[in-house]
């Protein structure tokens, strides 16, 4: 029965981006049907790299928004909202830290 219900439930493992490893949020699926995250394809196109790292096919010049899966998005958004937070609060950090500088730490607000 376990392996039954293991089939059906979605398995985190399975929406993965092969590159960070983390939950594929923002999901771009490529000509060749690989998917990753957004922010790892903009990471690769800012290097130049044009190549899939999974098949080798040039595609990754290619991509734009209407690559983006917004169904896979919503599945994401419904069936891992911890790990797609956590992943958004991540790019949010990332994307800080290259406008503002390695030095950027993240600091809470607070109301006096």
């Amino acid at each position: 029965m376990s392996t039954e219900l293991i089939s059906i439930v979605p398995q985190l493992d399975d929406y993965l981006c092969p590159i960070c490893f983390a939950i594929a949020y923002w999901p771009v699926r490529l000509q060749c049907q690989h998917v990753f995250c957004s922010r790892c394809l903009v990471k690769m196109s800012r290097k130049g790299e044009r190549y899939c790292p999974l098949c080798r096919a040039d595609t990754i010049i290619l991509a734009g928004l209407e690559n983006f899966d917004a169904d896979q998005a919503a599945f994401l958004r419904k069936y891992f909202p911890k790990e797609v937070k956590e992943k958004v609060r991540a790019n949010e950090r990332e994307r800080n830290q290259e406008i503002f500088g390695p030095s950027y730490k993240s600091v809470h607000c607070c109301i006096m």
